[in-house]
C-alpha cells in the first residue's frame, strides 16, 4: 500500500479540494482500473469523441497522472499536444477495460489509507465525515462513484483510466498507429536495461493490436550458442547475441510472406524446434540488442526502456531469483550496458519510456 500512499499525497497536493467521494473515486480506479463504465463499447466510443471535441486542449497539462494499482488517468485537454488521437486512446481504454483486476478486500485497504489521511488531517473534511461516508459506500455495497460537484467545479476532470504501461506507451503507439496507416505495417523494435519492462511492454502492445495482428520476435532466442563463446567475440559490445544469424532469419526475411527461425533454449543450452512466423501488420522486437548497428536501420520505429539500477536489482532478484541476481550483477548487465553506451543505443532510438 505504500505506492497508493504516495499517490493519495500527491493527488490531495495537486486537488486540495477533493471530496470523500473523490478520494473514494481514486481508491476505485486504483483497485479496478475503469472498466466499470462500458457497457456498450459504440456508444462508449462515441461519448469519448464528443467529451474530447468539448474538452479545451491545453499543451501545459500532463498527458497522464500515475493512480496506483498499476493504473493511470489520461487527460483529454493533451492528448492533441502529444499527438494522441481519440481513438488511440478509446482502444487503451477498452483493452484495459476488458483485463478484470482487483478486488474488495484491496479496496478496502486503501479505503483505510483515507481514513489515516483524514485523520492526519491531510483533506478539508473531516475524519469523522470520511467515516460517516465509508459507512454509507460499505452499506450500498462499494459501487462505482463520479466525482463530487465541487471537484466538477474547480478541476474540470475529463480523462479515461488505462493500465499505466498504455499510459506511458500512448506516444509510441499513436506513431506505430500512422506508420501502420501510411505503410500497411509497422516494424517496431524495444531495446533497454535488463529488466525494465521490454517483454512487457510488446505483450501489452499485442493486446492493443490485436495478437491477430501482431508478431513479436524475442532477441533471446538468439542468444550466442556455445561454439561462439569466444573471449574476442563476448569483448566486443554486442557480441553476446547471435547477431549474424538475427539479421539473416529476421532482418532480411522480414518482407517475406513468412519467415522461420530456430528458438535458442537458454535453459536447455540447445535449439529448439524451428518455428515459422506468418507476416503480420505489426511485428515487435523485444530485447536487448534489438538496436545492434549490425542490423542497419530496418526499424520503423524504436524505444529504449529505462530503469533505475535499484530498481532493476529489485525486479531481477523477486523475477530470478539470488543466484541468477548475482550473474546478472556480475555478467550480463555490465555486457548489455557497455553495448548501450558504446553505440549510443538510447539516443538512436525514437522513443525513450522511463519504466518504474
Amino acid at each position: 500500500m505504500t505506492e497508493f500512499s504516495d499517490i493519495l499525497w500527491a493527488q490531495i497536493e495537486r486537488y486540495p479540494g477533493m471530496q470523500p467521494q473523490d478520494a473514494v473515486k481514486l481508491a476505485f480506479q486504483s483497485e479496478f482500473g475503469g472498466g466499470h463504465l462500458i457497457t456498450d463499447e459504440a456508444a462508449c466510443l462515441r461519448y469519448l469523441y464528443e467529451e474530447c471535441a468539448a474538452t479545451p486542449v491545453d499543451g501545459g497539462a500532463p498527458l497522464y497522472e500515475e493512480i496506483g494499482g498499476g493504473m493511470a488517468r489520461v487527460h483529454l485537454a493533451a492528448l492533441a499536444a502529444a499527438g494522441v488521437a481519440p481513438e488511440t486512446l478509446g482502444r487503451a481504454f477498452l483493452v484495459s477495460a476488458r483485463t478484470p483486476q482487483g478486488t474488495r478486500e484491496g479496496l478496502e485497504r486503501k479505503l483505510s489509507l483515507l481514513e489515516e489521511a483524514a485523520g492526519a488531517g491531510r483533506f478539508v473534511f473531516s475524519a469523522e465525515v470520511l467515516r460517516e461516508h465509508l459507512r454509507d459506500y460499505a452499506a450500498a455495497g462499494y459501487p462505482a462513484v463520479s466525482h463530487s460537484a465541487a471537484y466538477r467545479a474547480a478541476y474540470h476532470p475529463a480523462y479515461r483510466v488505462v493500465r499505466l504501461s498504455f499510459a506511458r506507451a500512448l506516444r509510441l503507439i499513436a506513431a506505430a498507429e500512422a506508420v501502420r496507416q501510411d505503410k500497411g505495417g509497422v516494424f517496431l523494435a524495444i531495446d533497454g536495461m535488463a529488466a525494465a519492462g521490454k517483454s512487457t511492454l510488446a505483450a501489452d502492445l499485442a493486446a492493443y493490436f490485436g495478437e491477430e495482428e501482431c508478431t513479436i520476435v524475442h532477441m533471446d532466442d538468439f542468444f550466442l550458442p556455445p561454439e561462439l563463446r569466444a573471449a574476442a567475440r563476448y569483448a566486443e559490445p554486442g557480441g553476446n547475441i547471435h547477431y549474424e544469424r538475427f539479421r539473416e532469419e529476421v532482418v532480411e526475411a522480414f518482407s517475406r510472406p513468412a519467415f522461420t527461425y530456430a528458438r535458442w533454449d537458454c535453459t536447455r543450452g540447445a535449439f529448439g524446434p524451428v518455428c515459422t512466423v506468418p507476416r503480420r501488420p505489426v511485428c515487435i522486437v523485444e530485447g536487448s540488442y534489438s538496436m545492434h548497428p549490425y542490423f542497419g536501420d530496418p526499424y520503423d520505429l524504436s524505444v529504449y526502456l529505462w530503469v533505475t539500477p535499484a530498481e532493476q536489482r529489485a525486479r531481477i532478484l523477486r523475477r530470478n531469483g539470488a543466484d541468477w541476481a548475482q550473474d546478472f550483477e556480475i555478467k550480463w548487465i555490465p555486457m548489455e550496458n557497455a553495448y548501450a553506451s558504446a553505440f549510443n543505443i538510447p539516443n538512436k532510438c525514437s522513443f525513450s519510456i522511463r519504466n518504474e
